[in-house]
């Protein structure tokens, strides 16, 4: 499903992209037939970005699994959500 179309659907339902609460992304992905939403955020401190990872079962919305990373620059993001992402489904 593409962004635009979840747009769509958020907005139907009187909700917006920039409301994404846990309970809202699983809700979002239950009604688009998805068994398991990974939520995220990131932050930065100072120059460092911590990224945190949440997997939920879509159906009853039990949390199986999170992941944190951390790096010192833009570019070491990318090998960090990996091996972050590697770690939450190995936790499913």
């Amino acid at each position: 499903m593409t962004r635009e179309n979840i747009l769509v659907l958020l907005r139907a339902n009187g909700r917006d992209l920039a409301d994404g609460e846990a309970d809202c992304e699983i809700e979002t992905a239950r009604q688009i037939g998805a068994p398991y939403v990974v939520t995220a955020d990131i932050q930065r401190l100072g120059s460092a970005y911590k990224l945190s990872l949440r997997l939920h079962r879509t159906h009853d919305g039990q949390l199986l699994g999170s992941a944190t990373a951390s790096v010192n620059s833009v570019e070491a993001l990318d090998e960090a959500v990996r091996g972050a992402t590697e770690k939450l489904y190995a936790q499913r």
